[in-house]
């Protein structure tokens, strides 16, 4: 194991694109087959570091997989990369709301808040807000912001399941008769939120 360990730095490492793609893929497969004690902090150390890879899909497996692993020091990083609003694709910010919601940080707070406007990032960053309102991290004004974009996002849109979970922690009495509302939908993962 060990020296599948030290290729795998040696992949990750790499100056070559596909190698390091390579590096990530089969460090995804070794947690698949293996528990997380499988990835030792000097493999985790080495994909922290793909957090800032030059290509997005290294960043992007990279995220998920340290979020598999609840990497503390890697959603510290996520939230940095959120919180400095450069990334625009929509397959990496997603995974980074992903990892927020695994391990909800306050600097991804304000950009998940951003999140709930955005189709393609709506339910993931409903779920990082979720998470972040459970961990405690949610100011009162922030939760009356983030319960009247829910609100706005759940009139003009099919109700969304990681929405409706986000309502029922920031709304207010009112909502709750919406909420009940969904009980009898048809839609099990509509049904199961409210």
């Amino acid at each position: 194991r060990s020296e599948q360990s030290a290729v795998l730095l040696a992949m990750l490492a790499d100056p070559l694109d596909a190698m390091r793609r390579a590096a990530v893929d089969l460090s995804v497969d070794r947690l698949r087959q293996e528990t997380a004690a499988g990835i030792g902090p000097e493999l985790r150390e080495a994909l922290r570091q793909r957090l800032d890879d030059s290509q997005a899909y290294v960043r992007q497996r990279a995220t998920l997989l340290l979020r598999d692993l609840a990497d503390g020091p890697a959603a510290d990083r996520v939230a940095e990369l959120l919180a400095h609003g450069n990334e625009q694709r929509p397959e990496l910010l997603r995974a980074y709301l992903q990892m927020m919601t695994g391990l909800p940080r306050p600097l991804g707070v304000k950009p998940a808040i951003a999140g709930l406007a955005d189709e393609a990032l709506r339910s993931e960053a409903a779920a990082a807000l979720s998470a972040a309102f459970d961990a405690g991290l949610l100011g009162d004004v922030q939760v009356r912001q983030i319960a009247t974009i829910t609100r706005a996002q759940l009139r003009s849109h099919e109700p969304d399941p990681p929405l409706i979970t986000l309502l029922g922690r920031v709304g207010r009495d009112e909502d709750w008769t919406r909420i009940e509302s969904w009980l009898g939908s048809r839609v099990p993962a509509v049904k199961e939120a409210a």
